[in-house]
């Protein structure tokens, strides 16, 4: 009867270690688990701030489309004006030399 004791004893404590081994392995995999969540989390959290960015930078190179459509106007109306300019230039330089050819002769 004591031999049956001490090996149902002795069993008891191989399945003692063997549950205290088993709950170490399942709270190792549970940190993995928890890391592999951690990660997955912070991988959808670059994702939309890879979408949000790429959204920017769409954004920033239409407005640099029209920022450059926009300067070819303003160009466009730099050259007209400096043709205008050049114009008054000239009527300025034909009128004061009239007056200086009126004034000579007065």
């Amino acid at each position: 009867f004591q031999k049956q004791l001490n090996d149902l004893l002795t069993e008891n404590e191989k399945l003692n270690e063997e549950v205290k081994a088993k709950a170490q392995q399942m709270r190792q995999n549970k940190k993995l688990v928890d890391s592999y969540k951690a990660q997955v989390e912070r991988q959808r959290e670059e994702e939309h701030e890879k979408k949000q960015l790429e959204t920017q930078l769409l954004g920033c190179r239409n407005m640099i489309v029209q920022y450059q459509s926009q300067n070819e106007k303003l160009r466009e109306d730099m050259r007209q004006l400096d043709m205008q300019n050049q114009k008054l230039r000239t009527h300025y330089y034909d009128v004061r030399f009239l007056s200086d050819l009126i004034d000579h002769f007065a």
